[in-house]
């Protein structure tokens, strides 16, 4: 059973990002990343509704997407960008395929992890693998395959994109931890570069 769960932090990432650009109190709260529609007026304080269009927030520098997978039963959470959920609008934009895809918790040992990135309703589907020369690096108690484990290296896209280019998005960005060392959950942090 594959179970999907939205990071909570994108919201924060997003808030941040506004703080640290010199958005106003109200321009931060109108972020609407994965909430209810707000009905808001920016110009009028007196709250009467004056028809104008809100201009939908800005896209981010950059996302961060935290997936993990839990062993025995196995349970994954993959890491999740959905442009028109979370910034309420459709907007064509790039990101950086990253080279590598660093472990927060456990290890990936030699398994797999899988981007993917949705361009005009086709896939674009990334492979990596971890780095160590062996499946269970923690269970194994070497420090150079330990530390060779904490990374998943990228290996190829299907579309033939390499690493370090860009690829065109408008719709979901997806991050599987396919397997790792299953000695513990492995977690792994996707961080993606934006452009528009």
């Amino acid at each position: 059973m594959r179970i999907t769960l939205k990071p909570l932090f994108i919201l924060a990432l997003a808030t941040l990002i506004a703080a640290s650009l010199g958005c106003s109190e109200d321009q931060r709260a109108n972020l609407n990343l994965g909430n209810e529609p707000r009905d808001t007026d920016r110009d009028n304080n007196d709250g009467a509704d004056t028809g104008d269009d809100e201009t939908p927030p800005a896209l981010p520098t950059s996302i961060v997407l935290v997936a993990e997978k839990s062993y025995g039963p196995s349970r994954w959470a993959d890491g999740v960008f959905d442009e028109a959920e979370d910034l309420g609008r459709d907007v064509l934009f790039q990101v950086v395929v990253p080279e590598q895809v660093p472990i927060v918790a456990g290890n990936a040992g030699n398994h797999a992890l899988t981007i993917v990135f949705d361009e005009d309703g086709a896939n674009i589907v990334c492979s990596y693998k971890g780095g160590a020369d062996v499946s269970k690096p923690i269970r194994s108690g070497n420090p150079v395959q330990i530390e060779k484990g904490m990374k998943y290296v990228f290996q190829s896209c299907s579309n033939g994109t390499d690493a370090n280019s860009l690829v065109s998005v408008d719709a979901t960005i997806r991050v599987i931890v396919n397997n790792g060392d299953s000695t513990e959950t492995t977690r792994a942090q996707a961080n993606f570069d934006i452009s528009e």
